[in-house]
């Protein structure tokens, strides 16, 4: 195990001059897998069908009026189908829908 030191920037205003991490050197990193890729990449995915406010808003370009868009655009016209059928929905065009590909299922 090794100890590694660092300066703290600032520390005079916090009176701590320095921190101390401890480092085993001898673990090594798990080298990723397909599998362990591919469900870290499902994790990732927000269904547009079946996500809630909070959910749809940790999508790039989505805040939480887009997401109530979303929610009453599907209660009224029932599960969305694609990325396309978003052009639909107010405040949605071919930038934002760019944003959301790889990044939303159905």
């Amino acid at each position: 195990m090794k100890l590694l030191s660092l300066p703290v920037l600032g520390a005079f205003l916090l009176g701590i001059t320095s921190i101390t991490f401890s480092v085993n050197a001898e673990s090594q990193a798990t080298k990723p897998t397909k599998s362990n890729v591919e469900e870290v990449v499902k994790l990732e995915l927000v269904n547009v069908n079946t996500a809630n406010a909070e959910q749809l808003a940790t999508l790039p370009g989505i805040g939480e009026s887009r997401a109530l868009r979303i929610i009453n655009y599907r209660e009224q016209n029932g599960k969305i189908k694609s990325l396309e059928e978003l052009n639909e929905i107010k405040g949605f065009g071919e930038r934002s829908i760019a944003k959301l590909k790889g990044r939303v299922t159905f």
